[in-house]
């Protein structure tokens, strides 16, 4: 079913009481996905781990009781989702092991070199260039750190036909590879065609690293 056009604005970017139920509802219709991506991260507990696109929190909280000797941070450009997320996040907040900002991916508010682990999940559809959010999730990588994309490509056409393209940026798998590449990360894992548990459609999951530093 073709998802209309106010819906899919709403996804983007939740505003007011009706964009919180529907960003609820995508937590929850991608909670399987999420998982799967932390699992495939590893975090450890002394991880610095950073969430893009965070909503609802609900998997930052999960990387919060990870990371118990480390810091959990989100981001997300949704005043609303800023809000639920640090409800969510209270405990972890107060003791100074979380930190949720309200933040576009093109402006990350966190020094370079400040994250192990990052991660976003359903969130390049909504991003009109991927270079400024590339460069500036490079930028706050440590060497070494891994930074994980979930999405579901243009190849598959079921996605493409049931979401507006007024609103979507739905691109080809390689487009959005190439992009991760050019921002200086290395591909060296990348899951295909993954259908996580709950999950019925083909997924993408796409896991950089970057560069050691070179002494």
């Amino acid at each position: 079913m073709k998802r209309p056009e106010f819906i899919a604005r709403q996804s983007g970017h939740p505003k007011g009481l009706f964009g919180s139920l529907i960003a609820k509802i995508m937590a929850e219709e991608t909670a399987p996905e999420n998982q799967f991506a932390l699992e495939l991260l590893d975090l450890q507990p002394g991880d610095h781990f950073l969430d893009i696109g965070t909503g609802h929190g609900a998997t930052l909280l999960k990387a919060a009781e990870l990371t118990t000797n480390g810091f959990a941070a989100g981001i997300d450009p949704a005043r609303v989702m800023v809000r639920h997320a640090t409800r969510r996040l209270k405990p972890h907040i107060r003791a100074g092991r979380a930190k949720v900002e309200r933040a576009p991916a093109s402006l990350i508010p966190f020094p370079d070199n400040s994250f192990d682990k990052l991660l976003t999940v359903h969130t390049i559809y909504f991003m009109d260039d991927l270079a400024p959010p590339l460069a500036e999730i490079y930028r706050v990588a440590k060497p070494g750190g891994r930074f994980l994309v979930c999405f579901r490509p243009a190849e598959d056409t079921s996605f493409t036909e049931n979401f507006p393209k007024s609103v979507y940026r739905i691109r080809m798998k390689q487009i959005v590879l190439n992009a991760i590449k050019a921002a200086g990360f290395t591909l060296p894992h990348v899951l295909e065609h993954v259908k996580a548990e709950g999950r019925l459609a083909p997924l993408v999951f796409a896991v950089a690293e970057k560069p050691e530093a070179v002494h």
